[in-house]
């Protein structure tokens, strides 16, 4: 009963961990909107005055980077997301290598049953896959699957 308290305590902190981690990805997802917009109203601004001409490419390049932190910031912010914990970790994984670590898993604990076939998971089936936070001795990094 002991053990069954303490994991439920530490799966507890975890999901608290996790929403303390979602609720801070959500604040900086604002804050590079807002900065978004800035830099749209700014490139706006520069070809309204310019006329025809575009914008310059380091302002582009900004935008560009600025649109693909926005884009990631939203991908780990979605309710589809799916974290798994316990996987044991090995030194050199790639992202290949977890998307298929994790469509294993996937495929050997779960069960998708269609009248007409059976369901497996591939690679193609996920936008991405890979562990969150940074290597530790001590613990197993849990997957995020996108």
């Amino acid at each position: 009963m002991r053990e069954i308290k303490n994991e439920t305590r530490a799966l507890n902190r975890s999901v608290q961990e996790i929403q303390n981690d979602l609720e801070n990805i959500n604040s900086q997802q604002q804050v590079l909107r807002l900065d978004l917009e800035a830099l749209t109203e700014r490139i706006d601004g520069m070809e309204a005055s310019a006329g025809e001409h575009e914008a310059s490419s380091e302002v582009a390049k900004k935008l560009q980077k600025i649109e693909d932190n926005v884009e990631m910031l939203e991908q780990y912010s979605r309710k589809t997301n799916v974290l798994l914990y316990g996987v044991s970790e090995k030194s050199e994984e790639s992202k290949v290598d977890s998307k298929k670590i994790v469509c294993d898993i996937l495929n050997d604990h779960i069960d998708i049953t269609d009248k007409s076939a059976h369901v497996r998971f591939s690679e193609g089936d996920i936008a991405s896959a890979h562990r969150l936070g940074k290597v530790q001795s001590k613990r197993t990094r849990p997957f995020i699957v996108i």
